[in-house]
């Protein structure tokens, strides 16, 4: 993204393949061994802002040097896995009563009829739930909870707290 220098507004993007690059070695050292997904794939779409509401497309490389997502698997890309309000809403609700999320995913396909109609996974339920609880956390919560916890350790000096 390049941004004006006047007005800080957006006069240029560049969109890549997600399988652009390569993983640099020391990445691939300090990791946990994984497949690797990047493939130094050179397609991309360079667009510049022309005049108030005109974008041009600069330069656009089409072709990918790998395989795309087929038809079954492209429901797992990110920008396909949306969750929607009603999944959200049976999400907070099985959250609520204490199901853990390891469990909703079962509730969620059974719903829908079936695991391949499902375009969320378990690693989707727990980033919500786990942003939903940051959203909750107001402003001094936290210091609530250290005093709770420094009080707790006062009472019992086996109680241990870690920040």
């Amino acid at each position: 993204m390049t941004k004006s220098r006047k007005d800080k507004s957006i006069i240029g993007q560049e969109l890549v393949c997600s399988k652009q690059g390569f993983c640099s070695k020391k990445n691939l050292e300090s990791k946990k061994p994984q497949h690797e997904t990047r493939e130094g794939c050179k397609a991309l779409l360079s667009m510049s802002k022309k005049g108030e509401d005109k974008w041009v497309v600069c330069r656009l490389v089409a072709e990918h040097n790998h395989e795309l997502a087929s038809p079954n698997s492209q429901k797992f890309l990110r920008s396909k896995r949306k969750k929607t309000e009603t999944q959200k809403n049976l999400i907070d609700l099985l959250d609520n009563f204490g199901v853990r999320p390891g469990k909703i995913m079962p509730v969620l396909i059974n719903q829908l009829g079936g695991v391949d109609r499902l375009n969320l996974t378990g690693q989707d339920i727990q980033n919500y739930l786990q942003t939903r609880r940051q959203k909750n956390l107001e402003k001094g919560d936290a210091q609530l909870m250290l005093q709770y916890f420094q009080r707790r350790q006062s009472e019992n000096p086996g109680f241990f707290y870690a920040i």
